[in-house]
């Protein structure tokens, strides 16, 4: 009797995939947008989009690209809009980014159904932007965006504005069926200030309805000041800084790989890699102009 429970216990279903690298059997079939303004000192004002793209694998196959990134497969291939600066992403060890491409990848293969994509980036605005997003799959389904605050407007023919919704106000909101071709590129405009008139110069008081929201506003402003911080430190350095910078960042993407691919211990890994990203913070840190070792101590 024994044996018959853990045989029964055991039998676990194992379902095999033949793999595909058709481009077209994969489409993104809902876009969920959420659009808010936030001003980041020394960089500008800009807008944070916290997007989800929903998009279907219509074959029976597993699929990925025929190229592997950094040991692990390489599936859908998420283009930004040109400037935006990538703050994070639902699941960092899942994606490899290229800033300078503007492009995110997934590493997980996308197994036949649904499979979700969760960023969030920042884009720089002042009162009017064209928005442009080459599609490396194509777009077929719904899109879905809730932007504010209500001066701000989204211009695309194919969208169309829905009524207020109490739950989200000061929000504006559009939806529409968009069809963009493998390749093709979607474009739509941000119209308006995305600094809503005062009314009142009396200061408000918080309520606890309120608190929440403000907390959530302050965690991610955090984040964009310290990317703006990584952006600015970048621009500044001088020349022998910025190589300094540059061979640090590789040697990190470097170990990244090795991880990856379990040619190093997971205690040295990480050791590792905090020594480096030390190295690198006080880089980032030292006064513009003037330059820091990598192995400076720690003022």
């Amino acid at each position: 009797l024994a044996t018959e429970q853990l045989q029964a216990v055991n039998d676990l279903p194992i379902t095999l995939y033949d793999l595909t690298e058709d481009p077209f059997a994969i489409s993104i079939r809902q876009i969920d947008l959420e659009i808010t303004p936030q001003q980041v000192a020394g960089v500008g004002s800009g807008l944070v989009f916290v997007q989800q793209l929903t998009y279907f694998n219509s074959s029976d196959r597993l699929y990925s690209l025929p190229q592997p990134v950094g040991g692990g497969f390489a599936s859908v291939l998420v283009q930004l809009p040109p400037g935006a600066l990538l703050l994070s992403t639902d699941n960092p060890d899942r994606y490899v980014t290229s800033e300078a491409q503007d492009v995110v990848v997934d590493t997980l293969p996308v197994l036949p159904g649904e499979h979700t994509v969760e960023l969030i980036y920042f884009l720089p605005y002042d009162n009017g932007a064209i928005i442009d997003i080459p599609q490396t799959n194509a777009i077929d389904g719904t899109v879905n965006i809730a932007i504010a605050p209500a001066t701000l407007t989204i211009v695309d023919d194919r969208l169309t504005q829905l009524p207020a919704d109490p739950a989200l106000v000061g929000f504006n909101r559009y939806t529409g069926t968009l069809s963009v071709g493998f390749g093709e590129t979607w474009r739509y405009e941000i119209a308006g200030s995305a600094t809503p008139p005062r009314t009142d110069d009396t200061p408000g008081v918080v309520t606890s309805d309120q608190l929440l929201p403000l907390l959530a506003g302050a965690v991610l402003l955090l984040a964009l000041l310290f990317a703006a911080g990584v952006f600015l430190s970048r621009r500044r350095a001088t020349p022998a800084t910025g190589q300094a910078m540059q061979t640090l960042i590789s040697q990190i993407a470097d170990l990244d790989a090795l991880h990856n691919a379990g040619q190093i211990n997971h205690d040295v890994y990480q050791r590792q890699r905090q020594e480096l990203k030390t190295q690198l913070a006080r880089l980032m840190s030292g006064p513009a102009g003037k330059e820091t070792p990598p192995d400076a101590p720690a003022a």
